[in-house]
């Protein structure tokens, strides 16, 4: 099967290419300050980009301080809500065994292993230090 033409803003030669023939730049609606690193967790086009629901994590400043994690939701490519999400903060930092969370929880991946699909956080114990 032949890869679409670039130039025709479609499939994997396009992307590669950096061209698009949509894009979309959120207002921010979390903080004043920064939102941002944007992760796709899911995708659903039904039957198409028009026809969508795209779900993504990101990060924000909360109170134009400390970074803190959040999600998105495009719809149809054209509505946009977002919403703190309090509880994976709460459950990274319940995941520090008694230690304080008192820095950024920004970035996030997903790393798979053996089987399984494990979430990788970028976690400060203390504010300003990236070593902590």
């Amino acid at each position: 099967m032949p890869q679409p033409d670039a130039a025709t803003g479609t499939g994997l030669v396009a992307l590669l290419a950096g061209s698009f023939d949509r894009d979309a730049t959120p207002a921010r609606t979390l903080s004043n300050c920064n939102e941002g690193t944007p992760t796709i967790y899911s995708a659903s086009l039904t039957p198409d980009i028009d026809h969508s629901v795209i779900d993504v994590g990101f990060h924000y400043q909360r109170n134009c301080d400390l970074d803190r994690q959040a999600r998105r939701r495009l719809t149809n490519f054209a509505g946009w809500t977002a919403v703190a999400d309090t509880g994976l903060d709460a459950a990274i930092t319940a995941a520090a065994q008694g230690r304080q969370v008192n820095g950024n929880i920004g970035d996030r991946d997903t790393v798979r292993f053996d089987n399984g699909r494990y979430p990788a956080h970028e976690v400060q114990y203390r504010k300003g230090d990236f070593g902590s």
